[in-house]
């Protein structure tokens, strides 16, 4: 239960006009102009500028903006260095390497072993790099085309190389870096990447390969298994020490044309012999034996005729996202190949099927359509399992449908939605609603000023997702629940000059990001390629 404490501290006013950030607590997380570095700040409390601001003629709940007058001025200046300290600054990218702004993840409770190991340990952010490769460069299509569950090299979308490091946030230094080349990771949003407790996974979306990693307490990353043409870490050994034959996991068959598609395994099982690798086999094989089990208790066979029906449907899904549910289990988004390299810009209308896999028994558990009942009920049951775990600092769930009645009233209210609209039905809107799953890691906020049972927000402009959503010039109005009545405002301002030189208004998209229990948010406004950040704090007048 959230304490009525925040039902009267909160968010009274925004400074604007300042300097990608991240909360972890005590720290803030932000990435350098030429996107090298990692800037580590010490956060100073929600009240360290209450001095600075006493100062200044500004009315409670108003904003300060651009102005002439010095005061304003001097605040704009100061108000940054109140509320953070620079306590370290880590080159992280390296030569023609770019950081993603967007992709983050902290080690969630590393201090709990602290009494096993005797030794202090220290917290990690993991973050991720790219680096463009050189078209003109030579590149093997083996490199590319690994195995006949890599997807189709696509001109259009050439692949990149990645690198993933582990940043000690006490000591300021890099401790271990990962590599990956000829690849495709989608880092915005963490999308390729999960992390539980010492436990992260890294999709690569190219090659259909699960990478499985331990983080240990001294910030090195061990390779425990690749999951995808293979299940368990000597499978390649086994199958390629096997009598008879050339190894099945040897690299794909080339021509004289080097870079042609022709080069490339056929796809189609029916032009030759056609392997189906470990994953793949585990999931068709669930799927044959609910077929089985199906049939014998219908007393009919149209459960396996509409199995193999499907068979080349479900032989060509291809592995689109993907999260850790706890130390063993991966919950796993199927899709088209084009769901998958995000070529479709309505991935709600395409098909898609969840899979829950155990990384240690190598066993597919269950299988479920997008569109599947089934697992509607189980997210509106369970929707914290499939949240990212909170961290030590962080006392509350982030608001769900599972464990806030308010949140579930939304849920409802979109399922009808969804159900009304023309053509629409039951099974479309738990399609539009199952689509966003599964969710990427630790991007929701535990802030207690957006746990709808304290307040009532228009969830269209901020919500617990930490994502930009279109905005207005219109404030954000946040009401108490229990008394109706306005208790503060979000307002991300006026900006203008910025943009100014389209003639075509431009789209504005708003981030917040607030801190885990102090009345203090960070909002990110973007304007075609131009960034302006507020701080709404809270600020006691003398």
């Amino acid at each position: 239960m959230v304490s009525p404490f925040f039902d009267h501290h909160f968010i009274n006013s925004i400074i604007s006009n300042l300097l990608s950030y991240k909360f972890i607590f005590r720290y803030l997380i932000a990435f350098s102009a030429d996107q090298t570095c990692v800037e580590i700040y010490n956060y100073r409390g929600a009240l360290a500028a209450n001095e600075l601001l006493s100062n200044c003629p500004i009315p409670v709940g108003d904003t300060v903006l651009h102005s002439d007058v010095p005061l304003v001025a001097h605040v704009l200046n100061r108000i940054f260095d109140c509320f953070f300290r620079l306590r370290s600054s880590v080159h992280v990218a390296g030569s023609l390497e770019q950081l993603n702004r967007e992709c983050s993840v902290f080690s969630t409770d590393c201090r709990r072993y602290w009494w096993l190991v005797g030794k202090k340990i220290y917290t990690f952010l993991i973050v991720g790099c790219s680096s463009t490769r050189d078209p003109s460069g030579n590149s093997r299509l083996a490199d590319a085309y690994r195995y006949n569950e890599s997807l189709t090299p696509n001109p259009r979308a050439p692949l990149d190389d990645y690198s993933i490091y582990v940043i000690n946030l006490e000591l300021g230094i890099v401790m271990d870096s990962i590599s990956f080349k000829n690849d495709k990771l989608f880092l915005s949003h963490n999308q390729c990447m999960s992390l539980y407790k010492q436990t992260l996974v890294i999709l690569s979306t190219q090659h259909q390969t699960l990478h499985r990693y331990h983080l240990g307490t001294d910030g090195k990353l061990t390779l425990i298994q690749n999951i995808g043409r293979t299940c368990f870490a000597d499978d390649d050994v086994l199958l390629n020490s096997s009598a008879g034959g050339p190894p099945v996991f040897g690299p794909p068959p080339t021509s004289g044309a080097g870079t042609s598609r022709s080069a490339a395994p056929q796809h189609d099982h029916k032009e030759g012999p056609y392997i189906i690798y470990s994953l793949k086999h585990r999931l068709l094989t669930f799927l044959h034996r609910v077929a089985e089990t199906q049939c014998r208790q219908r007393g009919s066979n149209e459960p396996m005729r509409l199995f193999c029906a499907s068979f080349d449907n479900f032989l060509n899904l291809r592995m689109v996202k993907m999260q850790l549910l706890d130390e063993e289990h991966l919950f796993i988004k199927y899709g088209s190949e084009d769901l998958a390299t995000q070529r479709t810009s309505e991935p709600g209308v395409k098909p898609f099927y969840f899979a829950l896999y155990n990384m240690n028994t190598t066993e597919i558990i269950g299988v479920y359509e997008g569109s599947s009942k089934q697992m509607m009920s189980i997210y509106e049951r369970y929707t914290d399992f499939f949240r990212n775990p909170r961290l030590p600092c962080e006392p509350n769930s982030a608001c769900s449908p599972a464990n806030n009645i308010h949140s579930r009233l939304m849920l409802e209210r979109q399922k009808a939605t969804w159900t009304s609209i023309r053509s629409g039905s039951a099974r479309e809107a738990y399609k539009r609603i199952l689509v966003q799953l599964p969710v990427p890691c630790q991007n929701h906020s535990c802030s207690p000023y957006l746990d709808l049972s304290l307040f009532n927000y228009l969830d269209k402009c901020v919500s617990v997702i930490e994502r930009p959503k279109a905005t207005t010039d219109q404030p954000i109005r946040f009401y108490g629940r229990k008394s109706g009545l306005l208790k503060f405002t979000l307002d991300v301002g006026t900006r203008s000059g910025i943009g100014a030189h389209s003639s075509v208004p431009p789209r504005r998209l708003v981030a917040f990001y607030f801190h885990p229990t102090d009345p203090f948010a960070v909002s990110v406004q973007k304007y075609h390629d131009d960034y302006v950040v507020n701080f709404h704090v809270r600020h006691h007048p003398t």
